[in-house]
């Protein structure tokens, strides 16, 4: 349990942006493949790792 509640609350929202990121990063990565860019579609999954 995180004592102070300032620092859970950015720990919260860090996570919760991290996760969003990672969503929208393997998201576009699967539109790319679709439209034909295999390449753009592994760096963009490449990136959602590394988030």
């Amino acid at each position: 349990m995180i004592n102070n509640e300032m620092t859970a609350k950015n720990i919260r929202s860090a996570f919760g942006g991290e996760s969003q990121a990672y969503q929208r990063y393997i998201a576009w990565g699967k539109i790319a493949e679709k439209e034909g860019f295999p390449n753009v579609g592994l760096l963009f999954k490449a990136i959602a790792y590394a988030e």
